[in-house]
């Protein structure tokens, strides 16, 4: 029904936790779930209090109930967590869109020119081809992750020891998207299968690679009532799995936490 705000009482957790108390400014506990503002505690009372004055043996006042926040130690307000789980995936998935299609193109315009063809006249076995292609987009995609790490985990502000990932393992990191460079690479063999034109194969390409980030965008608003089947099923898209990847390290940045190697498979 176009319901974009619910208590959501099923959830023990906030979907994206600050690395802090949340909603500290608040004596109620903020706008969101909207427990006591909205009154939900009230409703919640009140069939207590009836429950008890019908159930009750003994002719004695219920005691008064009050509410207090509870205490929380100190902690860094970083609000930049809870965001990076929003704009990191969309900022890679631009990122490598370029690789994607130029990976496409450069398969395609040997098929184009009849230079595969050449080369397998000559003897050239089919699978060295595809592994010599393989291994030249793996060099470019190596340097790739190494610099998106680099961007992501070197501390560049003034204050020391502070990165967009300041608390994940940089090899963790590394790890992750050389993972997704592999997936970049078989997916874009893939699609070059499909076409016999260099340039109308890198077109279809990146409208094939924006639709593969199409399930996360729809799924993340309800990414903590989804099946394990569900997420699976949907990480089969390359740039869906990286979306859910991304953004449980933005996540585990938010606890402070991080992600690191003792808590990968967590």
């Amino acid at each position: 029904f176009g319901i974009t705000h619910a208590w959501r009482t099923n959830s023990r957790f906030a979907s994206r936790p600050d690395g802090g108390a949340r909603f500290y400014r608040y004596d109620d506990g903020g706008p969101s779930p909207g427990y006591f503002r909205e009154g939900f505690l009230s409703i919640q009372h009140f069939i207590f209090r009836a429950f008890l004055e019908a159930k009750k043996t003994v002719n004695k006042e219920l005691p008064e109930v009050h509410v207090q926040r509870f205490p929380y130690p100190p902690f860094l307000e970083d609000s930049f967590p809870s965001s990076l789980t929003t704009f990191l995936p969309i900022s890679v998935m631009l990122a490598f869109i370029y690789p994607c299609i130029s990976i496409v193109k450069s398969v395609l315009f040997e098929k184009e020119k009849q230079i595969k063809e050449a080369m397998k006249i000559m003897g050239l076995s089919n699978w060295i081809l595809w592994s010599s292609w393989f291994v030249k987009s793996l060099f470019f995609i190596v340097i790739s992750v190494s610099l998106v790490v680099l961007f992501l985990n070197v501390p560049w502000y003034s204050t020391p020891d502070v990165s967009v990932l300041t608390h994940s393992d940089a090899g963790v990191i590394w790890l992750f998207f050389f993972i997704y460079g592999i997936a970049i690479i078989t997916f874009s063999f893939m699609l070059s299968t499909l076409f016999s034109k260099a340039n109308s194969g890198g077109a279809v390409a990146a409208v094939i690679w924006f639709i593969a980030f199409a399930p996360y965008a729809v799924m993340d608003q309800d990414y903590g009532s989804l099946s394990a089947s569900d997420k699976l099923a949907a990480s089969l898209l390359l740039n869906t799995a990286i979306g859910f990847g991304l953004r449980l390290i933005g996540v585990y940045e938010g606890t402070t936490q991080g992600m690191q190697w003792s808590t990968l498979f967590h």
